[in-house]
């Protein structure tokens, strides 16, 4: 064990400490930091060494101030822990001073607390000003905890797992990963002798029942490996699944159950482990109940459900060979821990070497690994998917959030000074009468932290007000949030936001409260500001000024976003439109389907508020299929991806598509066994024809293998809301070409008017024609709409609301310097209006005094508003981070804030009385 004190400390030490008192304190703190180790330990001695040494710089200022020569000095009990038998303080055969640093701390605070109550004006406007920055601080922390800080629920020691992603060595930006095949997979669990465990889960859509019950829907997880010893994963009754049961020999209709599921279905979670259920048709065993309120392994994606991997074959339909296939790609999500003390490095090199080992082996997927390399993301708190867009949100929100405190601390300190030149007298007069200016400025410290408590606690509410609006917000891919909760971990935060930058700032106005010139303070009482004091105001206002331009700008930039966003033209009218997913019973032949669909229909337009219905797989700017187009004289390598979308006639004319050529769906083309026919948007029949009046021409098309169709209409480009600055490629089929490949239909319908009771009864309607199937409530589209555009909202929604608060602050700075130079120049200006000045000349000066703040500010504030910007140019649409429009609109905001600050003290200036200052002279 090192005998000397970390090195940090002791370069702090030394930093506080005088050059003349180093040689001889810092020997004496060593020599007790040595003792106290051996009988207390590194770390309590390390404390007391941090407290012995502040004792130490305040004893030295108050010695050096009364014209003593010794030196600080060190008393036995002057840090936090007295010392014991054996520790000699240094400067022991010195006097020591009076009462030790801690009595001279309570001192001082009692002192604050006495001008908390007498200037309670003065504490109300720093309270307030610094709730601001501590709560919009607190708010955003609060957010960023909630959503992606906290542990998963029901999960142990998530920070010791990771998530395992192959990525493509041409795209290794493209978050998208690549999967494995069992049998590879199987090498890789069994070679990787680094990890504790390893597991791969994947997503299946369930119905689940309880005897006759009508099922519900239920998402699913399959598990294969070490899935719940990974993730440390515990019961809340029975049991979980082991490794050895996930395998494909081993009974794959078993399940755990979520907590949540479990009380649905058995109305108690004790009840759960034992009983069958059935999913999709099957007879399935509880084996158990997770616990902790176990929801999976990635966030934002709650699970009701765990079976085995091989469930897939019976509840899915897949067959065994599929899954065991080398070319079929079926482990894409996978999690793992290393065994303790093996890091990242050593995993990655390790699997790095089992995957060379499988290309070398010659297996069908060789040439598919070649080209991928692994990638680990420690922690369970993001997935991989969304982790780089999440955590450059969580950056830029920090950055944001930072400028909006440092701010409202500016403005703290903006008070303080000026509440320094108001006691200058006051400071006097101590100092006549033997005060040091180190204890002025213990004092003012003291001040500082206790107006930094109370910051905190009012920021607290404040942040709880900041963060009503966005409660039910969501990040992408992230659970919603459910506003300010008022934890430990929110309270430790505002807690150390507020006195930590209640002290930073507050040690500028300490460190020159007490440095006054004597003579001239004690022969006037007015507030006479020097050289440096109106130097260091006029910069932090500047400062405000020009962070709350910057704010000003990004707030701009984002809400022409969304304007921006809102005014592109989808193609397809939405309004009034809702839509309803319901899942179609398998092993149905074509005409069976064609039959069911147009029940489906026929229920969803029973209602008279029903103003027209039609039918897709995933409903308006949903999910989609991938397909392929060409011409037929075209080689293979020449076909074209673009969106197939499968929809009913009538489709196109709910959603009022605009058709450029031909026509649209009708009956016949609808019909099992009828004409093959297709409709191509406007920048498709570019692609393929160079032009849009191909009406008539034959393209080979389709989600399988291609098929002739003949064009039989153009419609007008469609943009999807993830993409708007592009035309989305797509083309338009009947069901019947993609009969019995989608597993669930949309009902998409025009209903006016829409409310819950006319929702209840369209899902009554559609339960008679599937009773057996779990039938949702219908929503409205521009529910979806309003999730694809969420994140800009939320940025622009909080970006607003910060600048706002950073103009408020702004102001308020420069009303406080401007305020105080009037008071200052009062004389001045008395006399200048004595001798003839005019008032408006009198209001020049003012302005003048202020331009040079405010053109300062606004240079500055747009250097930073362009860094700003930058951070913002992926979310921006529309509009450039350079936009002229919103940098002159936050110079105009900032100039009407400017000349409303001023606009008081400028009148008040040119109200000084002349005679009342002539009889003061």
């Amino acid at each position: 064990m090192s005998p000397r004190p970390p090195l940090p400390l002791r370069l702090l030490a030394r930093l506080l400490l005088r050059a003349r008192h180093r040689e001889f304190v810092l020997g004496d703190l060593e020599e007790i930091f040595r003792r106290r180790a051996e009988r207390r330990g590194r770390a309590a001695a390390a404390l007391t060494y941090s407290l012995d040494a502040l004792g130490s710089v305040f004893a030295g200022l108050r010695s050096g101030r009364r014209g003593g020569t010794g030196g600080p000095r060190l008393l036995p009990g002057a840090g936090s822990g007295a010392a014991g038998p054996g520790d000699a303080g240094p400067g022991a055969g010195g006097r020591p001073p009076r009462g030790g640093p801690g009595l001279d701390f309570l001192a001082d605070l009692r002192l604050a607390l006495r001008s908390v109550r007498s200037e309670r004006s003065f504490v109300a406007l720093a309270v307030a000003t610094l709730a601001l920055g501590v709560g919009t601080s607190a708010a955003v922390f609060g957010m960023a905890d909630q959503i992606l800080l906290r542990p998963l629920p029901g999960v142990g020691d998530g920070a010791g797992a990771a998530y395992f992603q192959l990525r493509s060595v041409q795209e290794p930006e493209r978050t998208q990963g690549h999967g494995l095949a069992t049998l590879d997979f199987d090498e890789l669990r069994r070679s990787a002798t680094l990890l504790e465990g390893m597991a791969s889960f994947g997503y299946v859509g369930l119905k689940v029942a309880v005897g006759d019950a009508r099922p519900v829907s239920a998402r699913g997880s399959t598990v294969y490996g070490d899935y719940f010893e990974t993730l440390r994963a515990w019961p809340a009754a029975g049991r979980l699944l082991s490794a050895a049961e996930t395998d494909l020999d081993s009974d794959p209709l078993k399940v755990v159950l979520s907590e949540e599921l479990a009380a649905r279905l058995f109305g108690s979670v004790a009840d759960a482990p034992g009983s069958s259920i059935r999913m999709n048709g099957r007879t399935v065993t509880v084996v158990g109940v997770a616990g902790g309120g176990f929801a999976g392994a990635e966030r934002g994606v709650g699970v009701d459900a765990w079976l085995p991997y091989g469930a897939l074959v019976p509840l899915v339909g897949f067959t065994r060979e599929r899954l065991v296939d080398r070319e079929s790609v079926m482990h894409d999500d996978i999690v793992l821990r290393p065994r303790p003390g093996v890091g990242t490095d050593a995993v990655l090199s390790q699997v790095s070497e089992i995957l060379q080992r499988l290309i070398e082996a010659g297996n069908e997927s060789g040439p598919y690994l070649a080209d991928l390399r692994p990638w680990i993301f420690e922690g369970l708190h993001v997935p991989p998917l969304v982790r780089a867009a999440t955590y450059s949100s969580l950056r830029m929100l920090a950055i944001v959030v930072g400028l909006v405190l440092i701010l409202a601390c500016a403005n703290v300190a903006n008070l303080l000074l000026f509440r320094n030149v108001k006691r200058r007298g006051a400071v006097a007069t101590l100092r006549a009468l033997g005060a040091s200016t180190g204890r002025i400025a213990r004092q003012q410290l003291a001040l500082s932290l206790v107006i930094g408590l109370l910051g905190t606690l009012a920021g607290i509410g404040v942040g709880w007000l900041v963060a009503l609006p966005f409660k039910g917000a969501s990040l992408m891919r992230m659970p919603a949030f459910d506003g300010l909760a008022l934890d430990g971990r929110v309270a430790l935060f505002g807690a150390a936001a507020g006195v930590v930058t209640a002290a930073l700032f507050g040690t500028v106005p300490a460190l020159l409260a007490g440095r006054v010139d004597l003579a001239a303070s004690l022969r006037s009482s007015s507030p006479r500001e020097t050289g440096r004091l109106a130097r260091v105001r006029s910069a932090l206002s500047v400062l405000q000024l020009s962070l709350g331009l910057a704010l000003v700008v990004g707030a701009l930039l984002l809400l022409r976003t969304m304007r921006n966003l809102h005014a592109v033209d989808l193609g397809l009218d939405t309004e009034g439109i809702v839509a309803l997913t319901v899942d179609i019973p398998r092993g149905l032949e074509p005409a069976e389907l064609d039959v069911l669909h147009r029940d489906l229909l026929a229920a969803a337009g029973t209602q008279p508020e029903v103003r027209g219905a039609a039918a897709d797989p995933y409903g308006p700017f949903g999910p989609g299929m991938m397909g392929r187009v060409r011409l037929p004289t075209a080689p293979d390598d020449e076909r074209i991806r673009a969106y197939i979308v499968p929809v009913t006639p009538g489709w196109l004319e709910l959603l009022r598509a605009r058709m450029v050529g031909g026509r649209s769906f009708r009956d016949e083309d609808w019909s099992v066994g009828g004409p093959a026919s297709l409709i191509l948007t406007e920048s498709l029949a570019r692609r393929l024809f160079g032009r849009t009046d191909v009406v008539g021409q034959t393209v080979e098309a389709g989600f399988g293998p291609p098929e002739p169709m003949e064009v039989i209409g153009v419609v007008a480009d469609i943009r999807s809301p993830y993409a708007p600055d592009r035309p989305q490629d797509t083309f338009f089929v009947t069901p019947s070409r993609t009969a019995g490949i989608l597993p669930m239909l949309t009902l998409v319908m025009r209903v006016t008017p829409f409310n819950p009771e006319v929702a209840g009864r369209i899902r009554a309607d559609v339960e008679r024609v599937l009773p057996d199937e779990p039938v949702p409530d219908p929503v409205p589209i521009s529910d979806r709409l309003d999730r694809v555009n969420s994140e800009a909202r939320i940025y622009s929604s909080l970006l607003a609301l910060l600048s706002t608060l950073a103009m408020v602050l702004s102001a308020i700075g420069l009303y406080g310097v401007m305020a105080f130079t009037v008071a200052a120049r009062g004389r001045e200006f008395g006399v200048r209006l004595a001798l003839g000045a005019a008032a408006g000349r009198i209001a020049r000066l003012v302005v003048r005094s202020a331009s040079a703040i405010v053109l300062s500010g606004t240079a500055l504030g747009l250097l930073g508003a362009y860094a700003l910007s930058r951070l913002l140019e992926s979310r921006l649409f529309g509009v450039t981070p350079l936009d002229p429009a919103s940098y002159a609109a936050a110079a105009l905001i900032l100039a009407a804030v400017a000349a409303v600050a001023c606009w008081v003290p400028a009148r008040r200036a040119i109200r000084v009385d002349p005679v009342s200052t002539l009889r003061e002279e």
